[in-house]
């Protein structure tokens, strides 16, 4: 399991609130109980959940990394597409020198 919780929130093991990444991507969050809070705000836990309660700095690294990984293929994707554009200008220009309209529109 990957430790994705912020450095400077980690102590010793089993004594805060941690957030982890298991092999299948999923992540492991370890809070205080809130099955109180959850009934309260109307939170909807399943039989074999467990609601918990954390602060957001526990995952501001981990999404912040999520948004430049994902900025990171937008740009990419940006990049794929501008070159699939200006492969298409190029062949619509070949198709115009190699067949003139002849007058038409």
């Amino acid at each position: 399991m990957e430790n994705l919780t912020p450095k400077h929130m980690r102590c010793a093991p089993l004594h805060c609130p941690s957030v982890g990444k298991l092999d299948d991507g999923s992540l492991l969050i370890v809070g205080k109980r809130a099955s109180m809070a959850a009934a309260i705000e109307r939170v909807s836990v399943g039989e074999d959940e467990h609601a918990v309660i954390i602060s957001p700095d526990l995952l501001s690294d981990y999404v912040a990394g999520e948004v430049v990984a994902l900025k990171a293929a937008l740009a990419e994707a940006r990049e794929v597409i501008d070159l699939k554009n200006q492969r298409i200008d190029d062949l619509i220009e070949e198709l115009n020198v190699n067949f003139p309209s002849r007058g038409r529109p």
